[in-house]
């Protein structure tokens, strides 16, 4: 019989703990893979996981069911933005659910090579949303042409894609991901801003509504309410659970911004009654009282691995599932991560044949993070992009001499685990700017001359004709 719950006391485990999740209901869990049909042909009635039952201890305080247009909301929202175009959202319902899609290799690789990049330098909680990089990511590609592109695909683990590949890969994925119903929902949301002072392509804007359901809207990036108006759209759009303060002006040309949100129930019930207090030993060997979650599964996935142990817990609804891993004594989260091989062996041992009677303990938590993704990314070989003198967007404006670049690059996220479930969010933003200067309005100037001037005469070839001083427009003659 395997415990868990001695094993969770382990402080520095408790990193890994919170990234998996982060990471693995992104995957395994919006992406609804086959893990979830052999879980409920193995389920029992009693004490085990069943995706299409009800858990009698679920409270249903939220319905996440989606307005008609989430995605761009009410558009009387924003008070420095125009609606452009709103996208026709994909309908998802657990009757559409397919048996015979797995997720795209792409995407595994480029969850485990990013997740390694992003979080080796992070400390404390940490969570990072793979999916919602990819978005941006994957429209600001098929923006950009030569060195750019080529190193944005190779970041993807897209390396050799046509831009028609690239397209309805984005399309499938996002179609895949969507889900929601009266109790679970994935919901994906992206937008384009875009500067009023510039001409977009129309090609690209076709791009990001038709393939990546993206809101387009044009703005005033001088004014400060663009900004606040981004922020209300990712507050809706993530259910509240996220509202950053996002600063623009007027150097910026174009914002692509994702959203992510995540939420279901467990199929296994965890009693309230049974919600206990215990110690949690943190990385430096101090400890802390919390709450933890506490229920028993007779039928449970886990997996020895050679420095760590896995077991995974389903939800309901076909929404996906939450492996939880515990690194063995003497190894660090940081190494299991940093290891492509334990990740790639991790995610394909989600579900197994080795069963056990798990006895799980597991923390309740909820804690929002914010990064910085472009330290990341240049180490993930994305460079150009960033480099105002090497980036080649010439394909997102109508003139390709504005010189865009990538100013910015920021994700934040929220997740929280309790006895119902799991509730988590995220958001990536992708600034870009300009090289180019913009005509400015022009100035006023009152240019007086109610002083000694020059002046220089010339002709229309530039020869210079004349060439005088005037110190006293009253006389007529040269002074002595």
């Amino acid at each position: 019989m395997l415990h868990l719950s001695a094993a969770t006391k382990q402080g520095v485990r408790y990193l890994l703990f919170a990234i998996m999740i982060g990471l693995l209901l992104i995957m395994t869990g919006c992406s609804n893979t086959k893990n979830n049909k052999t879980q409920n042909s193995n389920a029992q009635n009693t004490g085990t996981q069943n995706n299409s039952s009800q858990n009698t201890n679920t409270k249903d305080d939220t319905d996440p069911t989606p307005t008609n247009n989430q995605n761009a909301a009410d558009a009387t929202l924003y008070k420095a933005s125009t609606l452009e175009t709103a996208p026709d959202l994909p309908v998802a319902s657990p009757s559409s659910y397919d048996y015979d899609y797995t997720s795209p290799d792409f995407i595994r690789d480029f969850a485990i090579s990013s997740t390694a990049k992003v979080l080796e330098n992070e400390s404390g909680n940490t969570c990072y949303s793979p999916i919602s990089l990819f978005f941006p990511l994957a429209l600001a590609s098929l923006g950009a042409s030569g060195d750019t592109q080529a190193q944005i695909l190779e970041g993807l683990c897209m390396n050799g894609m046509t831009s028609d590949e690239i397209r309805e890969a984005a399309s499938a994925l996002f179609q895949k991901l969507y889900f929601t119903n009266e109790t679970s929902a994935c919901l994906i949301a992206n937008s384009l801003w875009m500067n009023e002072l510039y001409r977009f392509r129309d090609d690209f804007k076709v791009t990001a509504s038709d393939s990546f359901f993206a809101s387009l809207f044009t703005t005033d990036f001088s004014d400060a309410n663009t900004g606040k108006d981004m922020t209300e759209w990712i507050s809706v759009n993530t259910k509240g659970l996220l509202a950053p303060d996002i600063q623009v002006d007027e150097s910026n040309v174009l914002a692509i911004i994702n959203t992510l949100y995540y939420k279901a129930h467990w199929s296994l019930t965890f009693d309230e009654s049974q919600t206990d207090t215990k110690e949690f030993t943190l990385a430096d060997g101090s400890a802390v009282e919390t709450d933890f979650i506490n229920t028993t599964n007779t039928n449970s996935d886990y997996y020895f691995g050679e420095n760590y142990t896995s077991a995974t817990l389903y939800l309901m609804d076909q929404a996906g599932s939450v492996t939880f891993i515990l690194p063995n004594e003497g190894t660090t989260p940081k190494e299991i991560i940093a290891s492509s091989d334990t990740m790639r062996e991790i995610l394909d041992h989600t579900s197994s044949d080795s069963r056990a009677i798990l006895h799980y303990s597991i923390p309740m938590f909820s804690y929002d993070t914010k990064m910085n993704l472009i330290p990341a990314l240049e180490s993930m070989g994305i460079k150009d992009a960033f480099d105002p003198g090497l980036a080649q967007f010439d394909s997102i404006v109508a003139d390709p001499a504005e010189g865009l670049y990538v100013g910015q690059v920021e994700q934040g996220t929220h997740i929280g685990i309790d006895e119902e479930g799991i509730e988590a969010a995220a958001y990536t933003i992708m600034m870009f700017e300009t090289t180019a200067m913009l005509e400015q309005e022009p100035q006023s100037i009152d240019f007086l001359l109610n002083r000694p001037f020059a002046y220089v005469v010339r002709d229309s070839y530039d020869n210079v004709l004349f060439i005088g001083e005037v110190t006293d427009p009253s006389s007529d003659t040269m002074q002595d």
